[in-house]
């Protein structure tokens, strides 16, 4: 399976929103291994709504920033992420990085 690159415009939008569910994009912070881990996640927004990880960093919440909107991000074709990033690409949210 092949993999594409994406990158987010500054100003994305933090909700989208499906004829069935909104998902609330949210940068946090989640205690990895042996240190934190900050990451860009998409969850459903309902009780106990499931949420999915589009891009991930140990390095801290600033190269969070340059991986999103500068060097970009690898997500694997044909999943619910990528899926999700073709919708922003389509919006003018996101580019496919080349």
């Amino acid at each position: 399976m092949a993999w594409a690159r994406y990158k987010l415009a500054r100003n994305y939008p933090r909700i989208l929103f499906y004829r069935n569910a909104q998902v609330e994009l949210e940068i946090v912070s989640k205690e990895g291994l042996h240190r934190e881990v900050w990451l860009l996640q998409a969850r459903k927004r309902e009780i106990g709504g499931t949420s999915l990880e589009l891009a991930s960093t140990i390095y801290g919440r600033d190269y969070l920033d340059v991986v999103l909107h500068q060097d970009g991000f690898t997500i694997k074709e044909g999943t619910p992420a990528a899926r999700m990033m073709d919708h922003l690409v389509r919006a003018g949210w996101a580019e496919l990085m080349v």
